[in-house]
């Protein structure tokens, strides 16, 4: 892991997260897990907007645009 990594998870233990978890390799993966989350969150919402406008860049046809931008909000109903 790198050094910044490091630090965000020694931040992220004194605030007691998963405290609840015992076992402490079980307890390290819950809070990868969450970390992991948040930042595919942020970098969803930070990306997806401008997925329609990168697809017109690149000629996309009105179909596809609608595909593009239904289909993730398909795929999250579904999971």
């Amino acid at each position: 892991m790198q050094r910044r990594e490091l630090r965000l998870l020694a931040r992220l233990r004194r605030l007691r997260f998963c405290d609840y978890i015992p076992d402490p390799v079980e307890r390290e993966n819950a809070i990868s897990s969450l970390i992991d989350g948040s930042l595919f969150s942020v970098m969803s919402g930070l990306t997806q907007p401008f997925w329609g406008a990168f697809a017109v860049q690149l000629g996309a046809s009105d179909y596809m645009l609608g595909l593009l931008t239904s289909l993730p909000a398909l795929v999250s109903l579904l999971a």
